[in-house]
């Protein structure tokens, strides 16, 4: 059975070795030592984006509304695909 391909790989909790920014609010927001923090990748794996837990709440919403709309698009466009036992 084929592996399912994840959209999501690059994007992932970590816990914060010592003081971060936070690349969402800079100025205002920092991730403490010891603080679970949102990282996503670049696309090349070298770079990676911080985002306290107050941002990550907002990106996890705004990601949910866009897998919704993906979804929505694909149910509307797509014949009926009966479920796999």
């Amino acid at each position: 059975m084929a592996t399912t391909r994840r959209i999501l790989k690059h994007a992932r909790v970590e816990i914060a070795a010592g003081t971060r920014k936070c690349h969402h609010m800079p100025k205002k927001h920092r991730i403490r030592s010891g603080e679970a923090c949102l990282v996503i990748l670049d696309d090349g794996g070298l770079g990676k984006k911080n985002y306290c837990p107050s941002c990550t709440i907002d990106i996890l919403d705004q990601a949910e509304r866009d897998l919704a709309q993906l979804r929505d698009g694909f149910a509307a466009s797509s014949p009926a695909v009966p479920a796999v036992s």
